[in-house]
């Protein structure tokens, strides 16, 4: 299995679970929203340039991660 940064992008570590098996969480970060990150460290990985929306956010699966995780309100 390979680890987050080998599998993940290299500027953000962004990983799915497919890659890298949970727990790794977006859906538990402040930067999720209904499946689009608005984080700006991934809103600007070149190698997710095809998961971008229009309005810039990032698709992400709930359990995908990256290195830039914020705890979300609980």
């Amino acid at each position: 299995m390979p680890s987050q940064k080998e599998a993940g992008t290299s500027s953000t570590g962004f990983v799915t679970a497919a890659q890298i098996p949970t727990p790794r969480q977006c859906s538990n970060c402040e930067h999720y929203n209904g499946g689009n990150c608005d984080g700006e460290h991934v809103m600007k990985d070149p190698q997710l340039k095809a998961r971008r929306n229009k309005d810039g956010t990032v698709k992400v699966e709930a359990n995908s991660y990256c290195w830039y995780f914020e705890r979300g309100k609980s």
